[in-house]
């Protein structure tokens, strides 16, 4: 049976009127009655390929806001249980930093003197919600993101009807709403659920700048739509830096695009102007700041060598794993590692760069580990475990909510996702594939960017949106041919059924088995801890560093679990856990500076105090509070010149708006009296 004629818009609606004559009709041509009976697709009859995409139903304006509604309600759901059950213990590391520097934006101080850090542009967002006393709303951020991950189901839904109909379109919009891991990152004070809302809205718009620039639809009109979605994607890339490697490959196609259709190069060159300056709007404004701020062709982020190193160093296993002796509260780019390697101050780009280049020597060292390393990392992409990175494990997260708990993992989505061009190949021809050919690429690419550095579940999170979009569409059309509704349906449906069972136990078996990953590390128990201790709950507190402890001897559960020993005035018990600390990690600094307090706070013991402030010091240069503790100790000790010294030291390096600044003043008073009688 032969294909069918791709017909315009303008003549559809007289075709369906004449086949419902045709229908009727006894004397029809058979040609016609065969194009009546592909448009309406009835049970009886010849069998037939799948129609073109222009002709597949499409979800109507309610349909879309009742998904926003489902979306927005499980998230909501989840907020109400997990405040509940107390799982929101606070904010730490990345959430931490971003609230820090949101509080110092809001104060108009800027993001500091230095190169952004992380992500650039999330704590702009996050100033929005913080007060100029540094208040931050958390709730309302939280809400603003249960709306992004709404529309980001809606978004889903949009790609899965270009590519299948509206089948796929609510399989798609169900699968983003109710998928527990997303529901779980768009409470997180994290990047993920607004870098994945702009993600997706970025690939729908590509998609839907492709149908408008269709000549039946809307011919050389579509170069709007890229505008918005190289924007859409330039706030990707300025929320996590790793999708600019996305951005240069988009460009690529329309350039491609460009030189392969000499017959629509004004058109083309107009949509790839329009993605170039869409994707600089959000971006050059912060690689400007970087330049000013610090004389640096820093792009967007300084951490980039960092965790290039991180993930292919000759001991990497493909997830994240912090380097040894690194400070992430008072260092986030291990920059002290790197001048104390060095011997001399370095700026953040030699940072950067070091990082990489002893990453690199690693790769050349071991090529043949490094191309495993890879393909590790690929493997660990499609894990069906959200794999955590420095806390927020959604196994424990899902244990005790209940809105997380569907039973469809990720890898489930993405076996699907990677079996969609094949079925839909199968149904429709190199035809049927066009539609997902923006939803392949986009997920492609970002694993392999992803795979270039480490694999956890936050930084796959924001492409799982349009993995579940060609995932939708591929179980549709899957469907359609198991019921014969497509031609010779029966044999490409087995072979593809066959290959979701051998890929789901040869998987099943993998992640079972050499990469089985914990579901849990202790972080979470620790971080409810330093809530618990934060309210002033030291009982419960030193509960929950015992349930850490419990999974991971980890000498920060050890150093926290001292503190809350010590606020209970339980002091042998509290240097015994100190000691133990010490013993796991000699190198850390916050723990030598804890021990100080207690030496000197609780035990009168200011010299032994001093001895542990100045090694703190020695370890990390930049931990003020033990400078200027450092300068108590020797107030005490009647060393009022060195003590000047530390206060001094303090004031040069704090940021402005530190709280030891105003502490400051008053402290040099005091030394200096003391100096002026022991003369």
């Amino acid at each position: 049976m032969g294909r069918k004629r791709k017909r315009s818009s303008t003549d559809k609606a007289g075709s369906r009127e004449l086949g419902k004559r045709q229908a009727s009709s006894t004397s029809a041509a058979p040609a016609q009655a065969q194009e009546s009976s592909q448009e309406r697709a009835p049970a009886a009859g010849p069998l037939t390929a799948r129609a073109p995409r222009a002709e597949f139903e499409i979800l109507k304006p309610g349909a879309f806001g009742l998904l926003f509604v489902i979306a927005l309600a499980a998230r909501l759901a989840y907020l109400s249980v997990a405040k509940e059950a107390e799982l929101f213990s606070g904010l730490f590391l990345d959430s931490r930093y971003y609230a820090e520097t949101a509080a110092s934006i809001a104060r108009g101080h800027g993001a500091g003197d230095h190169p952004y850090l992380l992500s650039p542009l999330y704590p702009y967002i996050l100033a929005l919600f913080t007060n100029a006393q540094g208040e931050f709303a958390v709730g309302s951020v939280r809400l603003l993101q249960a709306c992004a991950g709404a529309a980001t189901a809606v978004c889903s839904a949009y790609i899965a009807g270009q590519i299948a109909g509206k089948r796929a379109a609510i399989a798609a919009g169900l699968g983003v709403a109710l998928f527990g891991p997303l529901i779980h990152f768009d409470a997180a004070i994290l990047v993920a659920s607004l870098q994945g809302f702009s993600l997706t809205l970025g690939l729908a718009l590509l998609i839907h700048a492709d149908k408008r620039e269709a000549p039946q639809v809307s011919p050389g009109r579509g170069h709007r739509s890229v505008l918005a979605a190289g924007i859409a994607l330039g706030i990707s890339a300025a929320l996590r830096p790793t999708v600019l490697a996305l951005c240069l490959l988009v460009g690529a196609v329309l350039l491609w695009r460009l030189f392969r259709n000499r017959g629509a190069r004004a058109t083309n060159s107009r949509r790839l102007l329009a993605f170039a300056v869409g994707c600089l709007l959000p971006v050059a404004p912060l690689a400007l700041r970087n330049v000013l701020v610090t004389g640096e062709p820093i792009l967007l982020s300084a951490n980039g060598g960092v965790n290039f190193w991180i993930g292919n160093h000759s001991a990497a296993s493909g997830v994240f794993r912090l380097p040894e002796d690194y400070d992430f509260a008072h260092d986030p780019l291990g920059k002290l590692n790197v001048e104390r390697a060095l011997g001399r101050e370095v700026s953040y780009r030699e940072a950067s760069q070091w990082w990489s280049d002893r990453a690199w020597q690693d790769i050349r060292d071991n090529p043949e580990r490094s191309l495993g390393l890879l393909g590790k990392k690929w493997l660990l992409f499609f894990h069906p475990q959200e794999i955590p990175q420095l806390g927020l494990s959604f196994p424990w997260h899902r244990e005790q909510a209940w809105p997380l708990r569907l039973p469809v993992d990720a890898r489930t989505w993405l076996l699907l996702a990677l079996l969609a061009p094949l079925l839909l190949l199968f149904s429709g021809g190199t035809i049927g594939l066009r539609p997902a050919q923006w939803p392949l690429l986009f997920l492609g690419a970002y694993a392999a960017a992803i795979a270039l550095f480490f694999v956890t579940g936050r930084y796959r999170a924001p492409i799982m949106p349009a993995a579940i979009a060609l995932a939708a569409s591929g179980l549709v059309t899957l469907w359609d041919l198991g019921r014969g509704r497509i031609q010779r349906g029966v044999v490409p449906c087995g072979i593809s059924a066959a290959l979701v069972l051998a890929l789901g136990w040869w998987s099943q078996t993998l992640f079972q088995g050499p990469l089985r990953l914990p579901t849990s590390t202790g972080v979470e128990e620790r971080q409810r801890g330093m809530s618990l201790y934060s309210e002033g709950r030291f009982t419960e507190a030193v509960e929950a560093y015992r349930q850490s402890l419990q999974r991971s001897d980890s000498a920060i559960t050890h150093n926290n679990l001292a503190n809350a020993l010590k606020a209970l005035g339980r002091l042998d018990e509290c240097l015994a856990e100190y000691k133990r600390a010490l013993d796991l990690a000699p190198l850390d600094a916050t723990t030598h500076y804890n021990l100080g307090n207690l030496y000197r706070n609780q035990l009168q013991q200011p010299q032994l105090a001093a001895e542990l402030y100045e090694r703190a010091t020695q370890l990390q240069p930049n931990m003020l509070e033990a400078h200027f503790n450092l300068g108590a100790a020797r107030i005490d000790l009647g060393d009022f010149e060195g003590a000047i010294a530390c206060f001094q030291l303090v004031q040069a390096k704090a940021p402005e708006g530190h709280p030891l600044l105003a502490q400051c003043p008053q402290a040099l008073a005091i030394a200096a009296a003391g100096k002026a009688q022991s003369k």
